[in-house]
């Protein structure tokens, strides 16, 4: 296993005994700490990093663990900027296995490492030149990045760190000595990101209302109700009659109540989309009509609907030859997740 010792640790950073600061971490996607997200789906994460006061000169070394409890941790990225880069090898001292850790039995071992504190000159590496006042409050620094897949499951998921190591540059150093000296910070506040992962799948339920030909109409639905993946979701309806004028209607709560001489599946405030015309066959009246409305990722945002939001949905059509007179046709339902 490729980690940094406590000896060289010890070597290189010097710290004292002393434990005034807390190095305060967060996981954060897309700026925030709580994100919805599809089951399969790979998600970048971002490792910020914050000093609880400035009773110092700054960040000097960071390393702590993640694990993520919806399946096993790739290697976090590489450095990247030149804050990161000093803390790696060669400009710093990081795990011999890569900035970003080493992989081990699905977690993730010493993200991380230490700027060349000890002005290092007999030895190949750490190079770089110290940069003092890093990560002083108010001043996060983004200290790492990487990207985690979720399961095939649905539930709610979270990426932890722990077994934070840090040390920071004493208050007024300059750099002037032999080595900069360093005290021992200790962990602060460690937060994690919480991913609440959704299966868009859709999922019909509910019964429709027979028509007067005999035909049970059907709400079909194709492509995957996503606002950032494929753009090539449809929601429609087959079997029902032809040349007439039909509507899908959707909601935020499922119901069946009885409507029309049918089954209402959708409740919580409904909202009607445009009329259509199920075209089908010419002629006298039979079950060829069709319904197809295209749900593009520029319709849902003219919806409103959001990642993680759940939609019922159900289509009525006119059917001016049922015999319980309402003139009324209803599909059965579907309810799907909104995914990211």
């Amino acid at each position: 296993m490729k980690y940094l010792t406590s000896t060289l640790l010890a070597a290189a950073l010097l710290p004292s005994l002393a434990l005034a600061t807390d190095v305060n971490l967060v996981i954060k996607s897309s700026g925030a700490t709580v994100v919805p997200a599809a089951v399969g789906q790979t998600l970048d994460y971002e490792v910020w990093v914050e000093l609880s006061d400035a009773a110092n000169a700054g960040l000097a070394l960071c390393c702590f663990d993640l694990a993520f409890d919806g399946g096993a941790l790739a290697q976090a990225d590489a450095a990247s900027g030149a804050a990161q880069l000093n803390f790696a090898t060669p400009l710093g001292l990081c795990n011999p296995a890569g900035y970003g850790g080493t992989p081990h039995l699905g977690a993730l071992l010493q993200v991380g490492g230490a700027q060349n504190t000890i002005k290092n000159v007999f030895a190949s590496s750490p190079t770089g030149t110290v940069m003092p006042g890093l990560a002083q409050p108010g001043a996060s620094l983004l200290f790492a990045t990487g990207s985690v897949t979720m399961p095939a499951n649905a539930g709610t998921f979270h990426l932890t760190p722990s077994n934070l190591i840090a040390n920071v540059i004493r208050q007024g150093e300059t750099g002037t000595g032999s080595f900069w000296a360093v005290d021992a910070a200790q962990p602060g506040v460690l937060g994690g990101l919480t991913i609440v992962v959704s299966d868009c799948a859709p999922v019909t339920y509910c019964t429709a209302k027979v028509s007067s030909q005999g035909c049970t109409p059907t709400i079909t639905t194709s492509g995957t109700p996503s606002l950032s993946g494929a753009d090539d979701f449809h929601l429609g309806a087959s079997n029902v009659l032809n040349h007439q004028f039909g509507q899908l209607f959707y909601g935020p709560q499922g119901a069946s109540t009885p409507f029309m001489g049918g089954t209402l599946c959708v409740s919580g405030g409904l909202t009607r989309t445009a009329i259509q015309a199920s075209g089908g066959n010419a002629g006298g009246p039979d079950c060829s009509g069709a319904y197809d409305l295209f749900a593009s990722q520029t319709f849902m945002a003219s919806q409103g609907w959001t990642a993680g939001q759940t939609v019922y949905a159900q289509y009525w059509y006119r059917d001016p030859f049922h015999s319980d007179g309402t003139g009324f046709g209803l599909t059965n339902a579907v309810r799907f997740t909104v995914c990211p």
